[in-house]
């Protein structure tokens, strides 16, 4: 059997020394035992249509599988792959004999649609075409690296909790299963990177420095190592390490810089940016972000572009920049969206909403944040990346906030939804329908110290005076205890005292009174529209009459505001 795993003998011919980074199974042998030398990447298309048009499709793929795999494990550019991958995706349009063969090269063109296209979508897509061959074929090794791509692309799209579920699985099969080590590497260099986008640099680095150790243990390939530690530097940067990441950067550059590795320069520059903008340094990271985007951009590695443009963006905020900062955001942003980058978009917004509250805009940073809400799928906090939690802080500070990110979300505009801590209340959570109307009741009341006595006749109101009460208490303890497990401390976001009954600024946001704020602050209209157009307040089976009321204020509000500004919502 012909293999190209880290562990087995490598293939030397003339041209090239197979050292696969990104092998991460068995290959199977070409047809009749034919095995063609590698040639350059440049020549790489006409040999592979030469094999395919001899009827040797499966040898075909082999040979545009160690192209690419030659091509990846020198951490150089990729723009020079397109042509190779071009053919490999049509050889797979038409059935394989083997099907471990086209699974590693579904999780090789997965691979390229992340780092070359920054595309997301079609990195998941072709990740789990690998993964469901895989699985068929019991090949642990190639479904751990599957796992490990589409841990990274999840949270590249804003789904960081389902991707750190998806590692954690996948270091328990690591370690229970004959799993060889390079895919162990794999998985635990991404857990280290999804580790760093929740916000866990401790975590990152740990997970990291474990990678590294099985890397040096089981003798893998030197581009094996040099990527991690690409990873380490990115966790050294993202922990302040000012030491550590100067030697990792010195490790690093003595191997990418002469050798002209322009994926490992662009990433080592945006490592270091990282650091530079964390230690208060926002010209050095402006500069070390134009040195990622140019390396990245000759080398065609167009995820690193993606995040050094961000970087680009996060500096220009810091030095009040403003226009420059706004205008590349302007031009990344359909691109990051198209490719389902929604987590670098929506980190994006979140630093022009800074800019503006420094700025003493705070309606129309208020409105950024939401716009950077909106791009974090349900259940997801929004998470700073580049920053440190101080300065999380300081947007909440500026924005009137209580220093802590908003632990209890309510939807009511369109549809009713409440989370806590993440996780969605659902009508099973619910221990009641009074305690669900009691939600409501409170919102409609506007949240601020709302007499208990008005909420017990508004939910009770047949019910005599200290029943009534007797009720809402129970209410109120359930709604307190509201998407807790058993032995778990309650959110503190509903406040009792003096008779008054209040939903916690700070802990507790709601988009109703959101938009209230905005109006009455007589903000941008369309920007109110652009926030806001999620349809009425509380459709449907909500025709309580304190609800309708509400309703009717907030529909009163809206059409006045039209009326002033003469701007429809239409």
């Amino acid at each position: 059997m012909v293999t190209f795993s880290g562990n087995d003998q490598r293939i030397r011919d003339p041209e090239v020394e197979i050292k696969a980074t990104f092998q991460w199974a068995h290959l199977l042998p070409a047809p009749d035992g034919a095995l063609c030398p590698s040639p350059a990447a440049g020549g790489a298309t006409d040999w592979i249509r030469k094999l395919a048009a001899g009827g040797l499709a499966d040898a075909a793929i082999l040979a545009g599988l160690r192209v690419i795999d030659v091509q990846l494990s020198r951490g150089a550019g990729l723009a020079s792959l397109a042509g190779p991958r071009a053919e490999l995706l049509a050889l797979l349009d038409v059935p394989v004999t083997a099907p471990l063969l086209a699974s590693e090269s579904w999780l090789r063109l997965g691979v390229l649609a992340l780092l070359a296209e920054a595309d997301v979508v079609q990195a998941v897509e072709t990740a789990q075409k690998s993964l469901h061959l895989a699985v068929e074929g019991d090949e642990i090794s190639l479904q751990l690296s599957c796992l490990a791509l589409l841990g990274v692309a999840d949270a590249l799209a804003g789904r960081v909790v389902r991707a750190d579920v998806r590692l954690s699985d996948a270091v328990f099969l690591c370690a229970r299963r004959d799993a060889t080590l390079l895919a162990q590497v794999v998985v635990r260099g991404a857990a280290g990177l999804v580790a760093l986008m929740l916000g866990e640099p401790e975590r990152a680095d740990a997970e990291l420095v474990t990678a590294a150790g099985l890397a040096g243990a089981a003798g893998l390939p030197e581009a094996v190592p040099v990527l991690l530690l690409g990873h380490r530097l990115y966790a050294a940067a993202a922990l302040g390490r000012e030491a550590e990441s100067a030697d990792c950067a010195r490790l690093l550059g003595e191997v990418c810089i002469p050798a002209g590795r322009c994926l490992l320069c662009a990433y080592r520059h945006l490592a270091l940016g990282v650091l530079a903008l964390r230690s208060g340094q926002a010209l050095r990271a402006l500069e070390r972000a134009d040195a990622c985007i140019e390396q990245a951009g000759a080398g065609g590695v167009g995820l690193l572009l993606a995040l050094g443009t961000l970087l680009r963006v996060q500096a220009l905020a810091d030095l009040h920049r403003g226009p420059e900062a706004r205008e590349a955001f302007k031009l990344a942003s359909p691109g990051w969206l198209a490719t389902g980058l929604n987590r670098i978009a929506a980190v994006a917004h979140q630093e022009l909403a800074m800019l503006d509250a420094r700025s003493g805009e705070r309606d129309r940073a208020r409105t950024g944040l939401a716009a950077a809400r909106a791009l974090v799928p349900a259940g997801e906090m929004l998470r700073p990346l580049h920053r440190p939690r101080a300065w999380v802080d300081e947007l909440e500070a500026l924005l009137g906030g209580t220093g802590v990110q908003p632990r209890v979300r309510i939807q009511t505009l369109g549809e009713f939804i409440v989370e806590i801590d993440g996780r969605r209340i659902y009508d099973r959570d619910w221990k009641g329908q009074r305690t669900r109307m009691l939600l409501i009741a409170l919102i409609c009341e506007g949240g601020q110290k709302v007499p208990a006595t008005r909420l017990a006749d508004m939910l009770w109101p047949d019910a005599e005076g200290d029943k009534a009460l007797q009720n809402l208490k129970v209410a109120l303890h359930r709604l307190r205890r509201l998407g807790c497990l058993e032995g778990d401390e309650p959110v503190n976001w509903v406040h009792v005292k003096h008779g008054v009954v209040s939903l916690v600024r700070g802990l507790c946001w709601v988009d109703v009174h959101e938009m209230e704020a905005l109006l009455d602050a007589r903000a941008n209209w369309r920007e109110v529209i652009v926030q806001h157009d999620e349809g009425e307040f509380l459709p449907g089976d909500f025709s309580h009459p304190w609800v309708v009321r509400y309703r009717e204020r907030i529909q009163f509000m809206l059409e006045k505001q039209e009326n002033e500004t003469g701007v429809s919502s239409l």
